[in-house]
């Protein structure tokens, strides 16, 4: 379990209306382990904190896999779960594990594998994933559009021809990444109708220069994304530090916490070397 101190990290508010400051600060990484994927793209990763375990996503040939990584990076290969469809972003809830799988939402667990559905056609181009506490499904399109599963209650919003480039879900307040600007939304019992987020502007911040990529929390209430090939955290007051410039594309990150926040750290899908890296921060 969290404790009430790592929770009053994880939660320090990203002030509204704040302006993202120029990259003024470089910091220091330590690469942990790589695992590597032979003639495939590991395109997602997402950390399990029931399960202790890592997931990535695997596309190969217009198929692929999830595969279930050890948090010092060694595959279990018995844990394996092929997928008929490219395999994209992933989640887990209440002992499940969701992904998105070409135009389909999938998930695995107790009682087998099952489908929660196609996607619409119009959507576009599914870019994240994430659960409330409800287990309702949020899937964000490069479209602009986000989209909820919830039995047979689903719906959607055009959030004005911006792009969804990644999802949060923190408590009941689901975060959205726009490309440049970051956009909470009322998730939970007291959610707001879903209809009403295009009326939210106002609490649109600016969150990157350039189009972010992903979205992940540091314990210390930072916010991680990836702009290109580089990962950026970003903090309360809009500050930007750079964690690490590497030489290729980055797919969509996953962050570990420890019992200890020293010990934390994040992994890397780098889907053109057919690579995952887990580095520390210094």
């Amino acid at each position: 379990m969290k404790t009430a101190l790592f929770l009053a990290f994880l939660l320090m508010p990203f002030a509204d209306g704040a302006t993202t400051k120029t990259e003024t600060k470089k910091e220091k990484t330590q690469e942990l382990w790589s695992a590597s994927f032979p003639g495939a793209r590991p395109v997602a990763v997402f950390f399990d904190l029931a399960e202790n375990a890592l997931y990535v996503s695997v596309q190969e040939n217009k198929k692929g896999k999830i595969e279930k990584l050890s948090l010092a990076g060694m595959k279990d290969a018995a844990s394996s779960v092929p997928s008929n469809a490219s395999p994209g972003p992933l989640r887990a809830f209440n002992g499940r594990l969701y992904w998105i799988a070409g135009d389909e939402v999938r998930s695995t667990g107790p009682g087998g594998e099952i489908s929660h559905g196609r996607l619409p056609k119009d959507l576009g181009e599914p870019v994240d994933i994430a659960l409330d506490r409800k287990g309702r499904i949020f899937v964000g399109a490069s479209s602009g559009v986000l989209y909820r599963i919830e039995g047979q209650k689903n719906g959607s919003v055009d959030l004005r021809g911006a792009p969804v480039t990644g999802l949060f879900l923190l408590l009941d307040t689901l975060y959205i990444l726009r490309g440049t600007h970051l956009q909470p939304y009322l998730a939970g019992e007291k959610r707001e109708k879903l209809e009403k987020i295009e009326k939210s502007e106002t609490k649109s911040t600016r969150f990157c220069a350039k189009s972010c990529y992903g979205l992940e929390r540091s314990s210390d209430g930072r916010w991680l994304t990836a702009q290109g090939n580089k990962v950026l955290a970003i903090d309360a007051r809009g500050r930007v530090s750079v964690l690490l410039s590497a030489d290729k594309t980055i797919g969509r990150m996953a962050y570990v916490y420890r019992r200890d926040p020293k010990e934390d750290f994040y992994v890397l899908p780098f889907p053109e070397e057919g690579v995952v890296r887990a580095y520390r921060m210094q």
